[in-house]
């Protein structure tokens, strides 16, 4: 047989367009939106494409294929009606040259763009945008690796010293940071039915309403909000002038707000507020020596020089107090695709600190110094429940935070470190100015709350230690 036609006739030829299958299903599933249709989904549904037939049951995807399975039906004869006369069948079958074909090889395209402007000595404003069309990919990536979903950014932030409108003389330092970002993923194929086009699914919807429904559950949407005020302060402006534990210079503030909002095929929102506010005290100096008996001529011997050399300061050196508080309210939903057989609720995470550090130095004299330091981490113990605002049950609420607020809140970690150090005047004397000898304490105490629900059970920790230190050196040099 020299004939092609005769060896493999066209009627063996099977050519399975994928589109076809898949658009089977969503004639299916249009079908299904009609309130007085019987069709279901687990049940069969069949539709004739050419000689052809195609069923479908479910919800397959074209996109979780992993194999083929091809066969011939050998049917039994099944009544006297049958055209099958029931005997056995011998044959060859052939299944050759199967392929995968005509693949769509679409381009994408993608663009960027950046603006900066600078608002003279007040600060700047930058706006950046981005988008990538499903599509686009590098040259190194294969046709399966190319993302199939189109994605737009764009940014807005800006920098500004608002303290410059209280005059360059005024020292007035208000920082302060303000930036918008959205980021919107809007995939190629609708993820609820991952080989149907989302166009092409949004088209067979009749009402706007409708099509904005989908678009909703199907675009991932990211939306990133941050206002700060960092360090809030007035700087001294001239070096000379003396500076007081009073002074306004001494303290500076914070304040931090973001908030933060997503939601997709799987979360119907995850929206997070976080608030941070600081304030601080920071009192540092040079303070004055003061010397009494300095020049007092009648201490001129070397033994006097104890008494000569008697010295204080008045104004410790540091003095330093910090409040941090740091509120994170969190609230999720997860996306209910159960059409209500699975009812889903929000969840809230809210996590309220409150942190104080305390810092003292003070030099009673050049011989003799002390040194102070704390810290104690508390949270406010908030109601289980988060009522809504304008209700009784919200009034009830803010009473008991502010009980919470006004008592420092609930401690959870307290620690604190004292240290003493002591010259002794052995210099001062002149038996023993060839010596050195210094001598410190330190005290290290330490207070730990475990979880509120155990506290009464198992109490509370205490650690405390000390450091006794004494260190001496002798200059034979001077002694002989």
């Amino acid at each position: 047989v020299n004939n092609p036609e005769l060896i493999w006739p066209e009627a063996n030829r099977m050519e399975i367009i994928l589109d076809e299958m898949v658009q089977v299903k969503q004639n299916r599933n249009v079908a299904m939106r009609d309130a007085n249709s019987t069709i279901r989904l687990d049940k069969p549904y069949t539709e004739p494409v050419g000689p052809a037939k195609v069923s479908v049951v479910g919800s397959p995807s074209i996109s979780n294929v992993k194999g083929v399975l091809l066969g011939v039906r050998n049917p039994k004869r099944l009544g006297s009606n049958s055209s099958d006369d029931g005997e056995a069948k011998s044959a060859v079958i052939w299944f050759d040259e199967l392929r995968l074909t005509d693949f769509n090889k679409s381009p994408g395209w993608a663009a960027t763009g950046r603006v900066d402007a600078t608002l003279a000595d007040l600060g700047r404003i930058s706006f950046n945008a981005s988008h990538t069309s499903a599509g686009f990919g590098s040259i190194e990536q294969k046709i399966s690796e190319i993302p199939q979903e189109s994605v737009t950014n764009y940014m807005v932030s800006t920098d500004i010293d608002a303290g410059k409108f209280f005059g360059e003389k005024a020292g007035v330092k208000i920082p302060v940071h303000v930036d918008h970002a959205v980021s919107k993923i809007t995939p190629k194929f609708n993820p609820l039915d991952p080989d149907i086009e989302l166009k092409d699914d949004l088209n067979t919807y009749i009402s706007e309403q409708q099509r904005d429904s989908v678009k909703d559950i199907t675009n991932d949407i990211t939306k990133r909000t941050n206002i700060n005020f960092m360090n809030v302060r007035k700087e001294r402006k001239s070096s000379k002038k003396k500076n007081n534990i009073y002074d306004i210079e001494n303290f500076d503030a914070s304040f931090a707000y973001s908030h933060s909002y997503h939601r997709n095929i799987d979360i119907e929102y995850d929206e997070q507020k976080v608030y941070r506010g600081g304030l601080g005290y920071n009192f540092n100096s040079r303070p004055k020596n003061y010397k009494p008996f300095n020049k007092s001529k009648s201490l001129k011997s070397d033994w006097f020089k104890l008494i000569k050399d008697f010295n204080f300061y008045v104004v410790p050196k540091v003095l330093s107090v910090r409040f941090d508080m740091n509120r994170d309210i969190t609230k999720r939903l997860d996306r209910d695709k159960s059409f209500g057989d699975i009812i889903t609720y929000p969840r809230y995470n809210r996590v309220w600190t409150w942190n104080r550090n305390y810092d003292f130095k003070y030099d009673f004299s050049r011989s003799l110094n002390v040194e102070y330091s704390a810290g104690a981490n508390a949270y406010i113990d908030e109601p289980t429940i988060y009522p809504d605002k304008d209700t009784e049950e919200w009034q009830l609420y803010k009473e008991q935070v502010w009980r919470e607020v006004l008592s420092l809140g609930t401690p959870q970690n307290f620690n604190q470190s004292f240290k003493v150090t002591y010259n002794l005047p052995l210099r001062k004397l002149p038996l023993t100015d060839w010596m050195k000898l210094a001598a410190s304490y330190q005290g290290l105490y330490t207070w730990t709350a475990p979880s509120k629900t155990v506290q009464a059970r198992f109490g509370n920790t205490i650690e405390n230690s000390n450091q006794k230190q004494l260190n001496g050196s002798a200059n034979f040099y001077d002694l002989y």
